[in-house]
């Protein structure tokens, strides 16, 4: 069947054909998720010159959302349960069987959960031009260390294009729905576990061949309740009637509890105890770097250990390195308020500015509506 004209309807998205064109056989689901990966990765395609042809051709004989968030930093998928309930297999490993069982009839999910964009210290690492966000430091350090997430991120391309490719030779590509996307943020200081788009906003590519208009680019807001209506709705496990193009909520995580509303313009975040640390306190005497690499609980537990954090704490002392550990670790008001037109990267919080009382007073009511509902 194609997807649903009530689902992407509210989408301002074209179907490929009319709903029921294509076979009334359920099709396999392949979910290609990096762990890691966010939008800045893939942004990062055209300004970094990123080798991902999979992600490519995803892009363009399918669907490409450029404002997809994740509602929670690191959220799931919320559909694979209804899935199994609805008589698909789920599964994660031996691909064969992936292709065997839609063989005998049987509709299958196949999860590629990858975990390459949490870098190697093998990596083969490109430090030519690494765009730095203006969070980081642009340091030698730094560089390498965007360099081995770019590296990764590439090979995980690499290891989704493997299965595509196994699909198409099997003649299996057309009846298999196919989503690329990221979770848990960028893995870096102020990204992975922030609210901050870093932290939220990934990358979304769906192809469904004959069922999905191809080349179809959409930067309505999506989030991943929307991606999970999408996929039971083509699957027929249930329908959902609407989905809110212009708002939603967002949730942190419970060791330093805040809510934020995104619309296009805008981000707004609560934070529910502004006097603790949103990245974990600070250490409490000198520590290695030997330590910050291996400890996650040696300095700021809510970063993982990498080169950047490493790099960040080694180097305080330095006024342009302390503004920048600020950003990624200091206590945070109860109230941000960022314009992602002008501020793409939330560095200038506008919440105490008088011209922006009544923004803050209207999204500070929208949140507190939707209080109990996310």
């Amino acid at each position: 069947m194609a997807l649903g004209a009530a689902i992407l309807g509210n989408l301002g998205l074209a179907l490929a054909a009319p709903a029921g064109a294509k076979s009334a056989q359920r099709p396999n689901i392949l979910l290609l998720v990096a762990d890691g990966w966010s939008w800045q990765g893939s942004e990062a395609v055209d300004r970094l010159g990123l080798r991902m042809p999979t992600f490519a051709r995803l892009q363009r004989d399918g669907i490409s959302f450029e404002n997809a968030f994740t509602e929670s930093p690191g959220a799931q998928l919320p559909c694979v349960d209804m899935l199994k309930k609805s008589g698909y297999a789920v599964a994660s490993d031996d691909f064969d069987t992936f292709l065997a069982k839609r063989t005998a009839g049987k509709p299958l999910l196949f999860c590629l959960e990858s975990k390459s964009s949490h870098r190697r210290s093998n990596a083969a690492i490109d430090t030519a031009n690494p765009v730095v966000p203006p969070y980081l430091p642009d340091t030698p350090a730094v560089r390498s260390d965007i360099g081995a997430y770019r590296s990764e991120i590439e090979r995980f391309d690499h290891e989704a294009g493997l299965l595509i490719e196994r699909l198409e030779r099997a003649g299996r590509l057309s009846d298999t729905l196919v989503v690329m996307t990221g979770k848990g943020g960028f893995p870096f200081p102020r990204g992975a576990g922030t609210l901050y788009d870093a932290g939220t906003h990934v990358p979304l590519v769906v192809m469904y061949p004959g069922g999905v208009a191809a080349g179809r680019v959409t930067k309505s807001l999506v989030g991943s309740t929307d991606l999970a209506a999408i996929v039971l709705d083509v699957t027929g496990a249930a329908k959902r009637e609407t989905i809110n193009a212009r708002t939603f909520v967002l949730t942190g995580s419970e060791s330093y509890p805040s809510r934020a509303i995104r619309t296009p313009q805008y981000l707004y975040i609560r934070n529910a105890f502004p006097d603790r640390w949103p990245a974990g306190a600070p250490a409490r005497q000198a520590v290695t770097p030997a330590r910050l690499d291996s400890d996650i609980s040696a300095a700021f537990a809510g970063i993982a250990p990498c080169p950047s954090k490493t790099a960040m704490i080694v180097g305080r002392g330095n006024p342009a390195m302390d503004r920048l550990l600020d950003l990624a670790t200091a206590k945070r008001p109860a109230a941000e308020l960022y314009d992602v037109r002008t501020d793409p990267y939330q560095l200038n919080n506008l919440a105490a500015a008088p011209a922006m009382k009544a923004i803050v007073a209207r999204l500070d009511k929208q949140l507190a509506s939707h209080h109990g509902d996310t």
